[in-house]
């Protein structure tokens, strides 16, 4: 319940700061020249002061929020332990029957499924069952599963960082443009080409630094959730081998 009320706060993060964004670069007002209309920057304004950086800043949050929808989906303790499998593998395993133990594996695919299968396999390829070789293949499974639920956070860690530097790029291009135009020789260039430059270099800047917040605080949200069903995890395929050494002998398994 507590996962689940902490994805969902992650979620209304993204949609507000998406909102706030939108409404900040929708509604700004920049100042101008007396006696002229007030002007509002849209969307379309945005991408056209903002340019490459910008839209790579925009590819950038498509891709934080596929990612976020991605880890709800999959970063789940029914995903990663299926409800009751771990029961039913160990009612199968304590009774020796080791083929009903794979079968259960194979209708259930998991990291748990894929732990215990590691495990079993070795378990069936020798003639006598040797208890640290049989841990070592649980621990490399399950060191394997685990970074398997883990390394993608990483990639929200990556748009995290690489997000403001585009901004920054983009202030940098931006504050680049606006100089060109106080060095412009004609005089009815040098306002327009300031206000481009300017504009670019704000409107990267903070889109970048937006995206990379909303970023950071959906990796560390589910950083934390990878973690907890690593171990969640870790405790079950203790249990299963721990099951499988009790049972005794390979031969008294089939």
């Amino acid at each position: 319940m507590h996962r689940r009320v902490n994805t969902w706060f992650v979620l209304a993060a993204v949609v507000a700061g998406a909102w706030i964004g939108a409404d900040v670069f929708g509604q700004a007002e920049p100042a101008v020249a007396a006696g002229t209309a007030e002007v509002n920057i849209t969307w379309s304004d945005m991408m056209k002061y903002g340019g490459i950086p910008m839209k790579v800043i925009i590819a950038l949050s498509v891709g934080m929020i596929a990612l976020f929808f991605y880890f709800v989906f999959v970063m789940r303790r029914q995903v990663v332990t299926p409800r009751g499998m771990k029961e039913e593998i160990l009612d199968k395993i304590s009774s020796g029957n080791l083929s009903d133990a794979r079968l259960v594996c194979s209708q259930k695919p998991s990291p748990l499924a894929e732990v215990t299968l590691a495990g079993l396999n070795y378990v069936q390829a020798v003639p006598m069952v040797d208890p640290s070789l049989l841990q070592d293949v649980f621990e490399s499974e399950g060191k394997r599963q685990g970074a398997a639920i883990q390394d993608p956070t990483q990639y929200m860690l990556d748009i995290g960082v690489v997000a403001p530097m585009i901004g920054l790029l983009g202030t940098v291009i931006g504050m680049f443009r606006a100089f060109q135009g106080v060095a412009a020789e004609l005089a009815q260039a040098r306002p327009v080409m300031l206000a481009e430059g300017v504009s670019m270099a704000l409107v990267t800047t903070a889109a970048g630094l937006v995206v990379a917040i909303l970023a950071m605080i959906i990796y560390a949200l589910f950083r934390g959730i990878s973690g907890r069903l690593i171990s969640h995890l870790e405790a079950s395929a203790r249990e299963i081998l721990t099951a499988i050494l009790r049972t005794g002998e390979h031969s008294e398994l089939s």
